[in-house]
C-alpha cells in the first residue's frame, strides 16, 4: 500500500507539475497576444492622427488679395516744378488745356495695396504661419502671423504692387498644426511634412 500510495503520490504531482507549466504557457500566450493587440491599437491610432492632421493641414491654404483700386503712393511723390514764365501755370499743367489730374498723373504714382489671405478650414487653429513675400526692392521677406483660429482668415501684407496681375495667385504657406507638427502647402497645391521648405537644402546637421 505504501508503494502504491507513493505511486499514486508521484503521478499526481507529475500531473500538477504539468498542468502548471501548461497555466504558465497559456498565460504567456495571452499576455504576448495581449501586447500584440495592443501594439496593433497603438499603430492604427498613430495611423488615425497622422491622417487627421494630415484632413487639417490639407484645409490650409494662401491666396494674394490685391485691391481693385490703384491708391496714390506717398513714397513715390514727385513735387512738379514752379511755375516759369509768362504761361505760368500752364507751363506746369502742359498748357493750357491741362488740368490738375493730368499734374497728378505726371507727378504722382498709385499702386495696388494688397496682402495674402491665409483660409483655415479647418477646425483647429494653426500656429507660427509664414508665408514669403516680395519686397518693392524684389528682396523676399517671410511674413509671419502668430496663429490663425479654426474657419478664419488670416492676413499678411504685402508690398504695394504695380498692377494687380497677383490677384488670386498662390502662394506657398508653412505653419505648425494643433499638434506641433510642421506643414508646407506649396503654390502648386503640393503639401508636405517638415521643418524646411520643399527647395531647402538640408543643414549639415541633418545630415
Amino acid at each position: 500500500m505504501d508503494t502504491i500510495g507513493l505511486w499514486f503520490s508521484g503521478v499526481s504531482t507529475l500531473l500538477a507539475a504539468a498542468a502548471l507549466v501548461w497555466a504558465i504557457r497559456d498565460t504567456n500566450h495571452e499576455r504576448r497576444l495581449l501586447r500584440e493587440q495592443e501594439d496593433k491599437r497603438a499603430v492604427e491610432r498613430r495611423q488615425r492622427d497622422a491622417a487627421e492632421r494630415r484632413r487639417q493641414a490639407e484645409s490650409v491654404a494662401a491666396v494674394i488679395h490685391i485691391e481693385p483700386e490703384a491708391q496714390p503712393d506717398p513714397k513715390s511723390w514727385v513735387a512738379p516744378p514752379e511755375p516759369t514764365g509768362d504761361a505760368g501755370w500752364d507751363s506746369v499743367l502742359g498748357g493750357p488745356g491741362g488740368n490738375l489730374m493730368a499734374l497728378r498723373d505726371r507727378y504722382e504714382r498709385y499702386v495696388y495695396h494688397g496682402w495674402v489671405n491665409v483660409h483655415n478650414q479647418s477646425s483647429m487653429p494653426i500656429y507660427d504661419v509664414r508665408v514669403p513675400v516680395e519686397e518693392r526692392d524684389g528682396m523676399v521677406r517671410i511674413g509671419t502671423q502668430n496663429v490663425v483660429a479654426p474657419g478664419q482668415v488670416g492676413h499678411i501684407h504685402l508690398a504695394p504692387r504695380d498692377t494687380r496681375d497677383e490677384h488670386w495667385e498662390a502662394v506657398t504657406v508653412q505653419f505648425r498644426d494643433a499638434a506641433g507638427v510642421m506643414w508646407h502647402r506649396h503654390e502648386d497645391g503640393e503639401l508636405h511634412e517638415g521643418e524646411r521648405w520643399r527647395d531647402e537644402e538640408p543643414s549639415p546637421d541633418d545630415v
